[in-house]
């Protein structure tokens, strides 16, 4: 008696496991139904064809026969005709064109009594230039300028000087020129050229040392010579320099920190997901357990 009830509650079980599993199973069925019914495309309307009348052929004329002659006109007693005159050919003739040319005599341009020309002289022009092979300097600092004269005339120019004070920060050692003589007496650059040809440049180097920072560290050159020149304005040169900033540290770069991007990780949208429904599950374990069972009876 008690095995048959227990058989009955395991067949009881085993029927509502797998109406579970049809529960689970019929509504996944019905919605892919009516995915698969909204995708299938409907039957587009078709036109029927329509009559179209054919062009009906207009009727074709009849050519007149040629073999009829014309009709001719007689004219009557009392009509006179009057023949067409005839046409007369049109002669035409050509009168040539003389194209010899015929030489212009241009008037010739008479000078005024009273208007006199000038010719421009030709002069000599110097000018002078010079720089600096540093723009900073400190006590001690070997420093050299550089001096250049040119003559942008259309004339030699005769007797050419080169002066030069040096300033009292800066101690002159050497001088070198390209042309002429050079002396250097109590801080005092002279440079002679007994003559600058037109177009020549000659170059003058005053070499020595930084002894002072006191006063403005400026070095200023003259150029001069004893013929006269187109203008003076551009013989007179100067060039400056600066003082070194003592214990001022230049500034490093800081390296600008590079910007870190997280870049999240997301499943593909073409995944497929797998899901087993709850209804198999609970249906294949009770067949195992109900294939199972008549051995652990009888164990």
């Amino acid at each position: 008696m008690l095995k048959r009830v227990e058989t009955i509650a395991f067949v009881s079980i085993v029927v509502v496991a797998v109406v579970l599993g049809f529960v689970k199973l019929m509504p996944a069925q019905s919605s892919a139904a009516q995915q698969l019914m909204s995708l299938t495309p409907s039957p587009e309307p078709t036109e029927l064809p329509t009559d179209v009348p054919t062009d009906v052929p207009n009727p074709t004329a009849t050519p007149r026969p040629t073999d009829e002659p014309l009709p001719t006109s007689t004219p009557s007693d009392g009509a006179t005709v009057t023949p067409r005159p005839t046409r007369q050919p049109l002669e035409v003739t050509s009168t040539p064109i003389d194209l010899t040319a015929t030489p212009t005599t241009l008037p010739t341009a008479t000078p005024n009594d009273a208007a006199t020309v000038t010719p421009v002289a030709a002069l000599p022009d110097l000018v002078l230039e010079k720089t600096a092979n540093v723009q900073t300097v400190a006590v001690g600092d070997s420093l050299r300028w550089t001096l250049t004269v040119q003559n942008r005339g259309s004339v030699p120019a005769a007797n050419v000087l080169v002066r030069d004070v040096l300033p009292a920060f800066f101690r002159g050692l050497h001088v070198t020129t390209s042309l002429g003589e050079a002396t250097l007496t109590d801080g005092i650059v002279s440079v002679q050229i007994a003559e600058l040809s037109a177009g020549q440049t000659i170059t003058i180097w005053i070499d020595g040392t930084v002894v002072s920072l006191d006063g403005p560290l400026t070095n200023l050159a003259q150029a001069s010579t004893t013929t006269t020149e187109t203008t003076t304005e551009n013989n007179t040169a100067w060039s400056t320099v600066i003082t070194k900033a003592a214990g001022v540290v230049q500034p490093t770069a800081t390296p600008r920190p590079v910007a870190q991007r997280t870049f999240p990780v997301t499943a593909s949208d073409d995944a497929v997901s797998v899901a087993v429904p709850v209804g198999l599950v609970v249906l294949a374990t009770l067949v195992l357990a109900w294939m199972l069972w008549p051995s652990r009876r009888l164990g």
